[in-house]
């Protein structure tokens, strides 16, 4: 947080605690008049498809992907009204990048 302190404060006076908490807070109060937060719209995106339920590690059955965890909480989603409420963002095939930045 910036303050300024009043002028009447030179170095090494003493001033009370409860001036520069007023003085703070004015100030504060005063920058937030002047830029206030943009207001924006926001939309959660959801990105399902069916393909997901193809993926599948055969080499560890305890492995946390697995079909019928994506399958469980689409349906939850569903269940909640909040798949509605989504921006439905189109499936793709992950790219050679992407894919190196958890399986390596």
């Amino acid at each position: 947080m910036n303050f300024s302190l009043p002028a009447s404060c030179a170095e090494g006076s003493s001033l009370a605690e409860g001036s520069v908490l007023r003085a703070a807070t004015t100030n504060k109060q005063s920058t937030e008049q002047a830029n206030p937060a943009p207001s924006v719209a926001t939309t959660t995106g959801l990105v399902y498809d069916e393909r997901m339920m193809e993926h599948l590690n055969m080499w560890d059955r305890h492995h946390p992907e697995q079909p019928q965890r994506i399958a469980k909480i689409f349906s939850k989603h569903q269940q909640l009204g909040l798949v509605s409420r989504c921006q439905e963002i189109p499936a793709r095939l992950a790219t050679e990048e992407e894919l190196s930045m958890c399986h390596r």
